[in-house]
C-alpha cells in the first residue's frame, strides 16, 4: 500500500521501483499532523502520466487546503529539483524503517 508523504510515482524505466530517494527541497515541509518531512521517499508506484524525469508525490486524501505539499512554495513545482538515489546499506535501512513506520533509520 502507498504511504502518504513517503510514496512517490516514477517512470520505472528511469527509477527502479523500491528505490529510496532523498529530495532536499522536501526537508522541513510541515505535514498535516504538524511534523516536518525528512526528505526521504520510496518509489512505489508508476503513474499513468509520469514519464521520464518526473515524479508524483502521494499525499493521501488530506484536505488540499491543509496539505503543504500542494502549495507552490513547499516544493519546486514545474521546475527542476535535485533528487538523490540512496543505494546500498543505507538505502536498505531506510526502506526497512519506512516499512515499519519508525524514524530510527539505522539498525
Amino acid at each position: 500500500p502507498l504511504v502518504p508523504y513517503r510514496s512517490i510515482a516514477v517512470d520505472s524505466a528511469v527509477i527502479e521501483l523500491g528505490s529510496i530517494l532523498y529530495i532536499p527541497s522536501a526537508v522541513g515541509v510541515q505535514l498535516s499532523d504538524g511534523s516536518e518531512h525528512d526528505g526521504v521517499f520510496v518509489a512505489e508506484d508508476i503513474g499513468s502520466a509520469i514519464g521520464g524525469n518526473r515524479i508524483d508525490f502521494f499525499v493521501g486524501f488530506d484536505d488540499h487546503i491543509r496539505n503543504r505539499f500542494s502549495e507552490p512554495a513547499a516544493l519546486v513545482h514545474g521546475e527542476a529539483t535535485r533528487v538523490y538515489h540512496i543505494r546500498g546499506a543505507l538505502g536498505r535501512a531506510l526502506a526497512r524503517a519506512i516499512r515499519i513506520g519508525t524514524s530510527e533509520y539505522l539498525p
